[in-house]
């Protein structure tokens, strides 16, 4: 089970403000059609952008997954299918970030790149109608994994969804986020070399 304490940066660049929107609890459509099963529902956290704005990573990672081919502007607020714009990071501990798009982008990474807190995975266009991210975090339950007597070549893959607490601001360290409520983004030093080794941290200058 990973650390679910973990403080993630919220999606954006710092001084940003952030509005967390409701979304339906159940939007397993995402992974439709992909073979993945969910131990639970899937859920994730919304956050309304503007036009222009920039999608940031919220934890270090390795990218491993982006697709920026859905040119066509989203008018819903709660599906997010499997064909939406995306990008996918994969982080130390072994858990999955998905940041699933509403709204044309343009990618700045790609599979392969490996990112930090706060910098920017991509930039949302000025031609949509919703500017949304569904940000969510889960694991591959190892238990489930391997006491599956029906296993084969297609058997479906078994992820578990972990509740994501981000970092509000220094008197709320670990917050659980409210629907309607507004934040400020902060980019804190401490968060954003949290999993950085010496030799990272004195390239980017926080030691």
């Amino acid at each position: 089970m990973p650390d679910t304490s973990f403080e993630y940066l919220l999606p954006a660049t710092a001084g940003n403000i952030l509005r967390v929107s409701r979304i339906s609890s159940q939007v397993s459509s995402l992974f439709q059609n992909t073979g993945v099963k969910f131990g639970a529902e899937y859920r994730g956290t919304a956050f309304n952008y503007k036009p222009g704005d920039t999608i940031c990573a919220s934890r270090a990672g390795t990218v491993f997954e982006c697709i920026d081919t859905v040119k066509t502007p989203e008018k819903t607020e709660t599906v997010f299918i499997r064909g939406r714009n995306r990008v996918s990071i994969e982080h130390k501990d072994g858990t999955l970030a998905t940041y699933a798009i509403l709204s044309p982008i343009k990618l700045l990474v790609q599979p392969g790149d490996e990112v930090f807190p706060g910098q920017p995975l991509a930039v949302f266009g000025t031609n949509g109608e919703k500017y949304m991210v569904l940000f969510s975090t889960y694991y591959l339950d190892e238990k489930k994994l391997l006491t599956d007597n029906s296993y084969d070549d297609t058997r479906p893959v078994h992820f578990i969804y972990m509740p994501t607490h981000f970092y509000a601001d220094e008197n709320d360290r670990v917050t659980k986020l409210r629907v309607m409520q507004q934040y400020t983004v902060q980019h804190p030093k401490e968060i954003i070399a949290a999993e950085m080794n010496k030799k990272e941290k004195k390239k980017f200058g926080y030691q």
